[in-house]
């Protein structure tokens, strides 16, 4: 037998109490011999078993009044099935705990996610005394975010409980309790649509939901479909209970973005990285310090080091400070990361601790390769072309690009094969005269799987050559070429020939300098451009003529990127290279095409994880070591296997897969931070690749939704709202029917026990009046 308050329980003393007023009443008294007793005595021998039954039924029904009280008072937590059978009902309590990452806002004092497990677990014990058959359901935001995602509308694979039977212990209860809030943003659209077939699917006299949330305006601003859900649910005679468990929130600052900015990413060269920190709160921000440190993972780091955050050494960075950041705004700042050895190395940021901790860092890689070749052909025979371009690519001396420039004839392209250009991280085509063909399906190739290709057109090129191409491989150029068109001499306020077209990469670093940042350099004329397939391939201006025709143009093709300048670098087309501005032009192109290449620097934690590597160099045996906050990190051992290629390996570890299969620990996949996998080569050498995983965007916005905006929206859906610490009060009604019993019985208990009082003691007879 359990209570709710124990200590209570010392009442059950008063049960001595009736059992000594009755040993007080029958003390032996001094005898008197009294001739009328003689009769009474005779009469009470004959009758003594009778009154002794009755004294006895009037004993027991006393002390059981007194039991009865006080278990009622201590709150007795028993599974008598008697009381069930008399006022019991199949109950089915199902309870959406939002695990969202804004349930870690610790405004007001702890988390609203301990709020709401407070909640859950009042819900638990009152569950245990409440009459009938009670089964409680709880589903995760998270769990059916991956579950859902994963393409499974199966409401068991997400549910933590699924319609268990509530009783005394509740283990898988206590094992929640355990839990902490996700590195997910979303779910409660999946988690209702799930709680709805659960409901339909299991039978029950009464069911009810309760969705215990922060009613952040980012999961409820648009809730169409929480609501259809949430209205085949009341229809069905469900009740829905919105359980509030978020308290004012506070001021609140998060990181949310931190990546290297496309460029040429290798080692020995300074890489820029772009940091940004968003106020979530409603007061402006002032000197923001961010903190930065640098994960090496080069040739030296051979070991895994799980009882250290990272494997790999650290070095602190200079911090920064964000002088100020107004409410609801963001701003970014950058700063230089010089890495010398080549590899993929980790870096992490940090702000100050506010309400909400998991947006106060970002991790990104940093993945660098050592110098690789570009490809330079050029139709002239002389190569002018291509020394200027050359020269810039490798300007020698201690300046590093990052580029080693290789200039080949014409007549390398006519038998190139597609793995020599794969070779090449960039491919530059000078006023060639025509491309074949078979020249010119390679190189769309080459482009459409990353790589980069710049065009320079000048007087060699036959533009009928080259518009044919299009027919047959429609991406390879912006459009079709028409002649050469003069620019016409200024009329009026001089005007420079060339403008910065909006604010595209290429020319970002000039924007600055507005009009006047191609003042030096003069256009003679340059080849004329169709751009009515503009949409179809998301032409861009990059550098517009005076007259507002187009003199540089970029588009994609595939994967890969195209630049193509509608001029000669000749003299008599422009002096444009004899201009500071062509080596920066050059420069930001060549990055530019070069990162089209560039690996990933993160993942969203909700992304699979994916490892690829090549079965001639590698073992299939891989450790995986979780990011964590702090060592001891948890090392997880797995296996690779072949892939379509059967030349390479492949593992991937998908979340929301491993929240229906169990194959890997779903916690573990979504904590933010550095992953490192563990390769061992066939030499037995280990070989270690990091993995940034990150929060979503956005995900440190606490501003809240009305609870009367918010009812509004989800009518005619009837719902009741209550506060977290409301929520025991809220199912006391479910304990209604068997505490009613029980005070039935004590009522009809107490009569008995007057009944009996009377008839066990004498009473003269009434005289008629008269």
């Amino acid at each position: 037998m359990q209570f709710l308050f124990p200590t209570l329980t010392i009442g059950f003393a008063l049960l001595a109490v009736p059992f000594l007023v009755h040993l007080i009443n029958v003390l032996r008294q001094r005898r008197r011999q009294w001739a009328a007793m003689d009769f009474l005595l005779a009469s009470y021998r004959k009758q003594r078993k009778w009154i002794w039954l009755r004294q006895l039924l009037l004993l027991l029904m006393r002390t059981a009044v007194v039991g009865l009280l006080v278990a009622m008072l201590a709150g007795w937590a028993g599974r008598a099935g008697w009381l069930d059978a008399l006022g019991g009902q199949t109950n089915h309590h199902i309870v959406l705990l939002d695990d969202s990452l804004s349930m870690s806002d610790q405004s007001g004092g702890g988390s609203a996610y301990r709020r709401a497990l407070s909640a859950l677990e009042s819900l638990g014990k009152r569950l245990t005394t409440a009459d009938g058959s009670h089964q409680l359901t709880v589903i995760r935001t998270s769990r059916a975010e991956l579950v859902v995602g994963a393409g499974s509308n199966a409401g068991d694979a997400a549910a933590d409980l699924s319609a268990q039977t509530i009783g005394a212990e509740n283990r898988a209860l206590d094992r929640l309790m355990a839990t902490s809030p996700s590195s997910l943003g979303g779910g409660m659209e999946q988690a209702v649509e799930l709680a709805a077939g659960l409901a339909e699917a299991t039978s029950s006299d009464r069911t009810v939901l309760y969705v215990l949330s922060d009613l952040r305006q980012h999961d409820w601003e648009s809730p169409e479909r929480i609501n259809a859900s949430l209205q085949e649910l009341s229809k069905a005679g469900t009740e829905i209970r919105m359980v509030d468990c978020a308290a004012l929130p506070g001021a609140n600052l998060g990181i949310t973005q931190l990546q290297p900015v496309e460029d040429v990413w290798v080692a020995g060269v300074p890489v820029m990285v772009e940091a940004t920190v968003r106020n979530y709160g409603t007061e402006t921000a002032t000197n923001v310090s961010l903190e930065a440190e640098l994960i090496r993972y080069g040739r030296e780091v051979a070991t895994p080091r799980t009882d250290q955050l990272y494997s790999g050494p650290t070095d602190s960075l200079p911090a920064m400070v964000f002088e100020k950041i107004e409410p609801g705004k963001q701003v970014t700042k950058r700063f230089q990361v010089y890495v010398a050895e080549p590899g993929t190395h980790g870096l992490t940021v940090s702000i100050p601790e506010d309400i909400l901790a998991a947006d106060n860092t970002r991790s990104c890689t940093l993945p660098l390769i050592d110098q690789q070749k570009v490809l330079i052909v050029d139709g002239d025979i002389e190569g002018r072309g291509a020394y200027f371009v050359a020269s810039v690519l490798n300007p020698g001396g201690q300046v590093r690009t990052g580029a080693i420039p290789e200039v080949r004839p014409l007549s390398f392209l006519n038998s190139v094969r597609s793995d020599e250009l794969a070779q090449y991280r960039v491919i530059y085509l000078l006023n060639l005269p025509r491309i074949e063909d078979a020249v010119a399906r390679t190189i769309n190739d080459y482009v459409a799987a990353g790589g980069g290709l710049a065009i320079f057109l000048g007087d060699a090129v036959d533009r009928e050559n080259y518009n044919r191409l299009i027919d047959r491989y429609p991406g390879w150029l912006p459009g079709k070429f028409n002649a050469a068109k003069d620019l016409p001499l200024p009329s009026g306020e001089a005007t420079p020939d060339l403008l910065p077209a909006g604010t595209h990469p290429i020319v970002e670093p000039l924007a600055s300098a507005g009009e006047g940042a191609f003042g030096l350099v003069r256009v003679a004329r340059s080849m004329s451009l169709e751009t009515d397939r503009d949409l179809e391939l998301g032409v861009r201006t990059v550098i517009r003529r005076r007259d507002d025709l187009p003199f540089v143009v970029e588009h994609r093709n595939g994967q890969g990127r195209i630049v193509t300048v509608l001029a000669d670098l000749e003299s008599n087309w422009t002096n444009w290279t004899g201009d500071p501005t062509f080596v920066v032009f050059l420069l930001r192109a060549n990055a530019f095409l070069w990162s089209t290449a560039n690996p990933s620097t993160s993942r969203t934690v909700s992304d699979p994880m994916q490892l690829r590597m090549r079965n001639e160099s590698y073992g299939r045996s891989v450790d995986l070591l979780a990011a964590a906050t702090a060592p001891p990190r948890l090392s997880m051992q797995l296996q690779a296997e072949p892939g379509e290629d059967d030349q390479v390996l492949e593992l991937d570890l998908s979340p929301a897969v491993a929240a229906i299969d169990g194959s890997v620990d779903v916690t573990t996949l979504l904590q933010p931070g550095i992953f490192e996998w563990w390769l061992t080569r066939l030499d037995g050498s280990r070989e270690v690749r990091p993995v940034a995983s990150v929060i979503a965007d956005g995900e440190g916005d606490l501003r809240r939704v009305g609870r009367s905006e918010l009812d509004r929206t989800l009518r005619p859906t009837m719902v009741t709202f209550f506060d977290a610490g409301q929520m025991a009060n809220a199912s006391e009604s479910d304990s209604g029917g068997r505490t009613g019993i029980l005070l039935a019985l004590l009522a009809a208990m107490m009569i008995g026990e007057q009944v009996l009082g009377y008839f066990g003691s004498y009473h003269p007879p009434l005289r008629a009046k008269g």
